[in-house]
């Protein structure tokens, strides 16, 4: 069976890559399945939005600062602690964006935006400066007796700050094509409405 050691557990490589839900059909025993699950996916932003109103051919700058604190947990039964990288990495795969695994982070940050406008006409802009975040749960399948068993389960929580930047505020139809509607982009240009 080939599988990658974790805390001296052997775990096969398809449950760890793949997470499959639980033993499609028997089981063998020592067969062990990781499944993780998404609860939330969420964006937030680390600063007052401020709209700007920039003149046609013109352009401002302005400054965000932000001071936040940003939690990353994995926690259940038994040998949770051991198999945190693991399972964050899981979800990474199933939310779409990259999770941190630092346990607590506190971020001070002043960032510089800039908005310009190629228009004959006055726009405004917002700025923005945002994570994203996610939380779960995981659950750990132990073949026992030819029948899968839950074995261990908790929750996972995670986050990772993404850009930051000006947007037009009457351009959220052309964002949400571009980004998406879990982005910052989308959302701060959402908040001018």
């Amino acid at each position: 069976m080939s599988g990658l050691i974790v805390a001296g557990a052997l775990l096969p490589f398809s449950a760890i890559a793949f997470g499959s839900v639980a033993f499609a059909g028997t089981c063998s025993v020592g067969d062990v399945d990781l499944s993780v699950y998404v609860t939330t996916k969420d964006i937030g932003f680390t600063n007052e939005l401020e709209i700007v109103t920039v003149p046609p051919h013109g352009s401002a700058t302005w400054s965000i600062s932000s001071i936040r604190s940003y939690t990353s947990s994995v926690t259940g039964e038994a040998s949770a602690t051991f198999k945190a990288g693991i399972i964050l990495a899981q979800a990474e795969t199933t939310v779409g964006f990259s999770l941190k695994e630092d346990n607590t982070t506190t971020t001070s940050i002043t960032v510089s935006v800039t908005a310009n406008n190629g228009t004959a006409s006055y726009h405004d802009y917002v700025g923005y400066r945002g994570t994203k975040k996610a939380t779960g749960t995981w659950k750990e399948y132990h073949c026992v007796g030819g029948k899968e068993t839950l074995k261990y389960s908790g929750t996972w929580g995670s986050w990772n700050i993404q850009a930051s930047g000006a947007v037009r505020c009457d351009d959220d139809a052309v964002l949400l094509a571009k980004y998406g509607s879990l982005s910052l982009q989308y959302a701060a240009a959402r908040t001018c409405t």
